[in-house]
């Protein structure tokens, strides 16, 4: 028995209304917390988005919200903490379109505090 226009619309309606409940009372138990990675609002529609992997030079920067912080504002790019790795690198995100993105590389590379930068890229073996 197939379901009328108006029947199909009103369970997707339904459906959606549900899922939108269900993340809603997700966020607002705590439960959001401890998801692995923040929720942040989107980013801008013609935005890029890049993920590089950092190491500091001993005694300088830290893998930290706070360490690429103080990166971000001395090399003047967007820069979000995602996540820290081991052997003390650190997993960043660069918002931005591509001439920024460039730019903004360049600029980590050159930062004193910088050992070596690299894309996070998923390696494929030959």
């Amino acid at each position: 028995m197939a379901l009328s226009k108006k029947s199909r619309v009103a369970k997707t309606t339904k459906t959606a209304h549900a899922a939108l409940f269900a993340s809603l009372v997700f966020q607002l138990s705590g439960c959001a917390a401890i998801a692995s990675e923040p929720v942040r609002p989107a980013a801008a529609k013609n935005a890029l988005v890049d993920q590089l992997i950092i190491k500091f030079k001993p005694q300088t920067l830290s893998c930290s919200a706070a360490g690429i912080a103080q990166l971000a504002s001395a090399t003047r790019t967007r820069l979000d903490y995602v996540r820290s790795m081991s052997g003390d690198t650190c997993v960043i995100r660069q918002i931005g379109d591509k001439a920024a993105i460039v730019q903004g590389e360049q600029r980590i590379r050159q930062h004193p505090a910088t050992q070596w930068l690299e894309p996070d890229a998923r390696m494929k073996a030959f």
